[in-house]
C-alpha cells in the first residue's frame, strides 16, 4: 500500500508534467520538456546515492526520505512561477523519484528473501499497476473539470505522506 501511495503521484506527475507547465503555467513547451528530461536524468543521482544510503541505513527510512522529498517537490510543482523554481522541483522530484526505485527493490527482497522475489514483484503489481493508471485519469479529470491540477497535486502529496505511514509500520 505504501508503494500503490507512491505510483499514483509518481506516474501522474511524469505524464501531466509537461501540459501542467505549459498550459497553467505558461512555460514554453521546449523548457518544461527539458525539464521532464532532466527530471528523469536527474534521477540516476538519486538511484545510487539513495540505493548506497540503503545499504547502511535502515531501508524503510530512507524510503520514507524519499516519499516525503517526493511530497515537498510535488508542492514545488504546484506552485512554481518561474523557470527556477521549476529546476528546483526538478532537482529535488527527481532525485528522490529515482532514490525510491531501487531501496523497494532491496525492501522487498531483504523482506521476502530471494527465493520468491520476482512472483512477490509480480503480487505487488496487482497494487501497484491500478494506482499506476488511475492516478493519471485522476489529474487529468481534475484538471479538465477544475482547470487547475491543485486538488490533484494535493490529493498526491497526502496520498505520499500517507504511504509513509505503510512504510514506517512495514516489517520483515
Amino acid at each position: 500500500l505504501g508503494s500503490a501511495a507512491r505510483s499514483v503521484a509518481m506516474t501522474s506527475i511524469v505524464i501531466h508534467e509537461v501540459v501542467y507547465l505549459t498550459e497553467v503555467r505558461n512555460i514554453s513547451l521546449t523548457q518544461a520538456s527539458s525539464a521532464l528530461g532532466a527530471m528523469v536524468f536527474i534521477s540516476m543521482v538519486g538511484r545510487i546515492a539513495f540505493g548506497t544510503l540503503g545499504d547502511f541505513v535502515d531501508k524503510r527510512f530512507v524510503l520514507i526520505v524519499t516519499y516525503v522529498l517526493q511530497a515537498v517537490g510535488i508542492y514545488i510543482l504546484a506552485n512554481v512561477t518561474n523557470m527556477a523554481q521549476v529546476w528546483l522541483f526538478v532537482v529535488v522530484y527527481g532525485i528522490a523519484y529515482g532514490g525510491a526505485i531501487p531501496v523497494f527493490m532491496a525492501i522487498v527482497g531483504e523482506y521476502y528473501g530471494r527465493q520468491y522475489f520476482a512472483t512477490i514483484r509480480g503480487f505487488l503489481q496487482l497494487f501497484l499497476v491500478p494506482t499506476t493508471v488511475l492516478g493519471p485519469i485522476f489529474a487529468g479529470l481534475v484538471y479538465d473539470r477544475t482547470g487547475s491540477y491543485q486538488v490533484a497535486f494535493m490529493s498526491f502529496i497526502v496520498a505520499l505522506l500517507v504511504g509513509t505511514v505503510f512504510v514506517f509500520f512495514s516489517r520483515k
